[in-house]
């Protein structure tokens, strides 16, 4: 995503952290946005030198056909059936298997 679609409200990324745009506002040829960090105070952030990047939601990102690779579904539907598989049988049970289900690498 540009830049310019950019709005408060939209959730950005900043060099590898999220936040919430709270405010908008040219300044000369740059852009200062005033985003806030969860657990610290609204901060300035400018563009130019800063890169932001807006972060679609998961129904945005459906509406214009923009989905992940088949791979990384399957992968996440296995996990999932794995870790309810025999849940609340104490001999079969994963959880009692001391098995680690983690997705690594997505």
């Amino acid at each position: 995503m540009t830049q310019d679609n950019i709005q408060p409200g939209d959730r950005v990324r900043v060099g590898g952290r999220v936040g919430d745009v709270i405010r908008v506002e040219e300044i000369g040829a740059a852009v200062q946005y005033t985003i806030f960090f969860e657990g610290e105070r609204p901060r300035p952030i400018l563009v130019p030198p800063n890169v932001i990047e807006k972060i679609s939601d998961p129904l945005a990102q459906a509406r214009v056909g923009q989905f992940d690779a088949a791979w990384k579904f399957d992968l996440l539907s296995q996990a999932t059936r794995l870790s309810l598989a025999y849940e609340h049988h104490h001999l079969l049970s994963l959880s009692n298997s001391r098995t680690d289900l983690q997705l690594v690498g997505c």
